[in-house]
């Protein structure tokens, strides 16, 4: 009789297993030891190029940080005339796959990109691409949850 365990490739898998869970809450832990630090510092004085890195930095694990979501929204929201399209198209990515932002955040990037759709690069259409897949995506989710 033979274990579960006993067979190699399931003993090294379940190794490997281990090991990526343990990533995991390592990354867990430092992005919540980030969050914690950058919450308190970020501002008006930073660069829309910074707050947009935070905010790619944090889309995909959004869940627990709705509040510098709400900060950063506020900051982009004061500083809306100075955007760039290609800013705008990353900004309304990253908030599209975190799933926060306002209607009114929406709109008026929507209102930007389309007054100045010619000057958006190859960067802001796969940043657009990229938001409008996962807003889709999401779409579907939740159409099918229904």
């Amino acid at each position: 009789m033979t274990y579960l365990l006993q067979d190699r490739v399931l003993k090294l898998t379940n190794k490997l297993m281990h090991l990526i869970h343990l990533l995991y809450l390592g990354y867990a832990v430092f992005f919540n030891d980030f969050y914690n630090k950058i919450i308190v510092r970020i501002s008006q004085t930073d660069s829309t190029y910074d707050i947009i890195k935070i905010l790619q930095t944090f889309s995909e694990i959004s869940d627990h940080y709705k509040d510098l979501y709400t900060k950063i929204e506020t900051i982009i929201l004061s500083r809306y005339e100075l955007l760039e399209p290609n800013e705008a198209s990353c900004i309304a990515c990253a908030f599209s796959i975190s799933g926060y932002g306002s209607q009114q955040l929406f709109h008026l990037i929507e209102k930007l990109l389309m007054s100045k759709f010619n000057f958006i690069d190859d960067t802001g259409f796969r940043e657009a691409v990229r938001g409008i897949f996962y807003f889709h995506i999401i779409s579907l989710c939740c159409i099918e949850y229904r």
